[in-house]
Parts: C-alpha cells; sequence; structure tokens
C-alpha cells in the first residue's frame, strides 16, 4: 500500500474500524502522514503562537479516534486484542493524572511507556493467515 492510500484508507474509510486488521505498510505510512501533519502544526505554533496550538490541539482531538483504529488493526494483524490499546489509553490517563502530584512525579513515565510497548508490538510481523480478527490484509 502506498501513502495516499494508506492515508486515505486510515483517516476516512476505515477512521472508526475497531474489528478488521491493517498491513504494515498501511500503519506506518498512516504514522508517517501524522507525524508530517504535526511537524506542519508546529511550525505554525511558532510563527503564531495562540493560534498553531489550538490547531494542534484540535488536530489531535479530530485525530485520535482514526489512530486508535489503526493501531488497534495493527495489533490485530499481527494477533493481539485491541484491548491493549485501551488498556494503554487508561494508563496514560492515570499516569498524566498522578504525575501533577510532585511524591508521583515517576508516574510521568508511564505515558511513554506504554505507548513504546504499543510501538513495539506494531513492528511484529502480521499473520500471513487468516486469524481471528479477519484475513491477512493486503500489503
Amino acid at each position: 500500500m502506498r501513502f495516499k492510500e494508506a492515508v486515505k484508507s486510515c483517516a476516512y474509510t476505515k477512521y472508526s474500524d475497531f474489528k478488521t486488521r491493517s498491513s504494515r505498510s498501511e500503519f506506518w505510512w498512516f504514522m508517517l502522514g501524522l507525524a508530517l501533519v504535526n511537524i506542519v502544526l508546529i511550525g505554525v505554533s511558532q510563527v503564531l503562537p495562540g493560534i498553531g496550538s489550538s490547531m494542534i490541539a484540535g488536530f489531535g482531538l479530530v485525530i485520535l479516534c482514526p489512530y486508535a483504529a489503526a493501531l488497534v488493526r495493527r495489533l490485530h494483524d499481527v494477533g493481539l486484542s485491541g484491548k491493549w490499546v485501551a488498556a494503554a489509553f487508561a494508563v496514560s490517563v492515570v499516569a498524566s493524572t498522578a504525575a501533577t502530584y510532585p511524591e508521583f512525579a515517576p508516574a510521568a513515565w508511564g505515558t511513554p511507556a506504554v505507548f513504546l510497548l504499543l510501538f513495539i508490538m506494531a513492528l511484529f510481523p502480521g499473520k500471513k493467515a487468516a486469524n481471528a480478527y479477519g484475513p491477512a490484509p493486503e500489503s
């Protein structure tokens, strides 16, 4: 799958599909697209601080569902449950909240740690045959 197809698939076509599978190429091309948009928005926030920060926050809210769906589909391709993503978001919320208290400051490492774990899981090759989450996606 190519860049444009992957971004269109993840951001528009399958933005709320939490049941099927995504190939590594589809997922990582989509992640590259998100990174590029974030780089542009960070550049805008440097030039227009008030507007740029709002744009980054708005983009984060808009892309949350497509990002989570793509990550769940990627884990499905590896043969893992999408519950890992829900657990990661839950740990992230708890860790971020706990880190606001000085005695729990090390909890701030919880968010990067769980998303690093998901990152590593997404690197694994997918199953070539059908699994509990459907047939193998087209590369």
